[in-house]
């Protein structure tokens, strides 16, 4: 049984196509419309908890929460290869300036898309969708800026 799991400002994932409506803070994770079941796992040091949410159709979603960079960014992305990372961008004392997310993106996680988050809320995360976009360069990796209200599908 899957139980809703709430996000901060990130996006809801509904129905079995994967789609993405990022509704005010906080959002909420929804379980796919479909039967069956949806993995949940908790990774990661006592220090901090890494969320990679799987669902039944085999896509992957990492939501990074607030964090900075760390070497095992890298092995968690070979471990569950995500296609999805919810990517921190703000800057500040606790979270990657868009130039460090842009460098975890391209060299250690690789995944299909990524929809950047915690940026703008508060002084202290001055990272903007824009200074990430030109900090990724020519990277193939799809960047999903969106606002609440927006929907993408996959």
């Amino acid at each position: 049984m899957f139980k809703t799991l709430m996000l901060h400002a990130a996006a809801a994932l509904v129905a079995s196509g994967c789609a993405l409506m990022p509704p005010a803070p906080p959002a909420a994770l929804a379980p796919p419309a479909v039967a069956g079941t949806v993995k949940v796992q908790w990774l990661g040091q006592a220090a901090f908890k890494i969320t990679t949410v799987e669902f039944e159709n085999g896509f992957k979603l990492w939501h990074m929460g607030d964090t900075d960079v760390f070497g095992d960014m890298k092995l968690i992305a070979e471990m569950y290869k995500p296609d999805l990372v919810l990517m921190p961008i703000g800057g500040g004392q606790f979270v990657m300036n868009p130039q460090h997310a842009a460098m975890v993106t391209k060299d250690f996680i690789k995944p299909k898309a990524v929809i950047p988050m915690h940026y703008l809320t508060n002084p202290g995360l001055p990272g903007t969708p824009a200074d990430y976009i030109k900090a990724m360069g020519g990277s193939p990796i799809k960047v999903m800026a969106i606002n609440p209200g927006d929907m993408v599908e996959f």
